[in-house]
């Protein structure tokens, strides 16, 4: 059209006149039609002529011709494992955003104890790429059926990738295309590892050392802080063999790291070092309300002032305003009240093991039982979760607010063993996360924490590598689960900071000896995208539309010679 009106403008005819005034009285000429007229090649006209075509793309779509926009979905297995198939699994996932358009779109979902996104939902192409670098697999042992049914319901029935290291078609339906990077491995690591009050001025480390080899291996295992070594011993450690320790330091001793060092056949880094941060300052308010012949049979005393003193930063108070009550079964309990509990049995029976530990209890962490007699009341009265067992009898569970220990004190040597004084100070422990502040000062990779009663203020988190985030402050501050392994710590306004040590130890994550590879492709094409990537297209088409009518209006207003040719002066 804009190229019509310049061929086939109005054009006047030149007259010679000796004056105007006769001119005055005749009306304006009729319109003698349109004629066929040259063109006159002014910016105007191309930025007119460019005005047009930019209007017909833009109502058109920008899209054109071109094909549906793919929106590709990838699954990434966030193991700690992956770590040992690590710069694969980066290889599998730039090979699963190969060939990115500018309107396809990414969705790539990290597996974990919760699915959560590292790309997306429908991420543009730019973002996608930097997921390569900002991945860092370090959760512990988990299924990856939550994270595999996220990614087939964001793909609406499309393909989706799972990038992993164990190989399992049969694990999964048609439309999930398997990446297997996974190589059988020998390794070592830290199975376990925490920090403890324990008699007044000291902590208790407790710390398990594991082979997942089918080798000897040897090494150092060691304690510091900063940069001083506070304890070192070597190891040498035959197949599927494991050590422990229980290191005492002082209390007043700050952040402190577990360190293993192997010569050979250690694959996995993640599980060579723990982070342990001191313990929470939180005074526990104990009662005794035992007899004193139950009392002396446990070696404690009618008053509970042995009790007390074992327990770091406790003091005895009445039941009424307890924390933590040692009593016999069925203990009257108070609001805020928990309670270890002691039968009286009429008859009891001794076991000798085998004893069974639930280790991933916090109530019997370092525990063992090793050489322990077990005598346990004939009328077995266990309600809750079994957390020691022995063939069929229950030894410990724990029922809400009750830890009810079914034993007979009288006739068995566990108050003569190290695990009594490590149960008492666990269930201490136990009971003091509940408190008001933080609730645990070092955790695993994934696990959520809250800080309690949190005091109004700004509440700043700063991860390992000094990325910070606000927290909203609640009643409870909700810190959430923290992904990445290292020391995080949580600052309230001008406060100290409070650290927080984030480990990522899993028996199951540093056996290495099964992984395996393989490739399986999706029986599926990929989901169809939305069309937001098109309606960045479209305004940045608007955007440059108006700029060529601003340059339009500017070009006639300060350049006469831009004018239509053949107009009246």
């Amino acid at each position: 059209m804009v190229v019509g009106l310049h061929l086939y403008r109005r054009q006047a005819q030149p007259k010679e006149v000796s004056a105007t005034f006769l001119w005055e009285a005749i009306g304006s000429p009729k319109g003698s039609g349109r004629t066929r007229q040259p063109l006159h090649h002014s910016p105007s006209f191309w930025l007119e002529l460019l005005a047009v075509l930019l209007i017909t793309l833009v109502l058109a779509g920008p899209q054109g011709c071109a094909g549906q926009a793919e929106h590709r979905v990838v699954v990434l297995d966030d193991s700690a494992s992956m770590q040992a198939s690590e710069e694969q699994a980066r290889d599998a996932l730039e090979d699963a955003l190969k060939g990115l358009r500018a309107r396809d779109t990414v969705s790539v979902v990290l597996s974990g104890p919760s699915p959560r996104m590292l790309v997306g939902p429908q991420a543009l192409r730019e973002e996608a790429q930097s997921a390569v670098e900002r991945w860092d697999p370090a959760s512990s042992d988990h299924s990856l059926g939550p994270a595999v049914d996220l990614g087939l319901q964001l793909s609406e029935g499309g393909a989706v990738t799972l990038i992993s290291d164990h190989f399992a078609p049969e694990a999964w339906p048609d439309e999930v295309g398997l990446v297997s990077v996974g190589t059988p491995a020998n390794n070592v690591g830290l199975t376990h590892a925490s920090r403890v009050r324990g008699a007044k001025d000291e902590d208790l480390v407790f710390v398990v050392l594991r082979s997942f080899s089918n080798t000897t291996v040897k090494g150092t295992l060691s304690l510091w802080q900063d940069e001083q070594q506070l304890w070192s011993q070597g190891v040498s450690l035959t197949p599927d063999q494991s050590v422990e320790h229980n290191l005492p330091i002082p209390h007043s001793t700050g952040l402190v790291r577990l360190e293993f060092r192997g010569e050979k056949g250690n694959t996995l880094a993640s599980d060579d070092v723990a982070w342990l941060a001191p313990l929470p300052p939180r005074t526990l308010g104990v009662h005794m309300a035992l007899g004193a012949e139950q009392a002396k049979a446990l070696g404690l005393d009618a008053k509970g002032e042995r009790w007390a003193d074992l327990l770091q930063d406790a003091v005895l108070v009445s039941a009424e305003r307890a924390h933590l009550i040692l009593g016999p079964s069925g203990v009257s309990l108070g609001p805020k009240a928990w309670s270890i509990e002691i039968p009286s049995p009429a008859e009891s029976q001794a076991l000798l093991g085998p004893f069974l530990l639930d280790k991933e209890h916090p109530l019997t962490r370092g525990m063992s039982l090793e050489g322990v007699l077990w005598s346990v009341p004939a009328k077995n009265t266990a309600t809750g979760t079994a957390l020691i067992s022995a063939g069929q009898s229950t030894l410990i569970s724990q029922d809400e607010r009750r830890i009810q220990v079914h034993i007979d004190p009288a006739r068995s040597t566990l108050a003569r063993s190290p695990d009594w004084p490590i149960l008492l100070l666990n269930a201490a422990e136990l009971r003091r996360a509940s408190l008001p502040g933080l609730s645990q000062s070092s955790t695993q990779v994934g696990q959520e924490l809250v800080w309690r009663n949190a005091a109004p203020g700004a509440w700043i988190l700063t991860d390992p590598k000094g990325q910070t985030r606000a927290l909203p402050v609640q009643t409870d501050l909700d810190i959430g689960g923290l992904y990445r392994p290292g020391v995080w710590t949580l600052q309230r306004d001008q406060d100290p900071p409070a650290w927080i040590a984030v480990n990522a130890l899993d028996p199951l994550e540093s056996e290495l000896r099964e992984l395996s590879e393989g490739e399986r492709a999706a029986a599926a094409p990929a989901g169809a995208a939305q069309d937001h990537g098109v309606k960045v297209s479209e305004t940045a088409l608007l955007v440059f539309l108006l700029l060529i009518f601003a340059l339009d209006w500017w070009a006639l207003r300060n350049n006469d010679a831009l004018r239509m040719p053949g107009a009246l002066a």
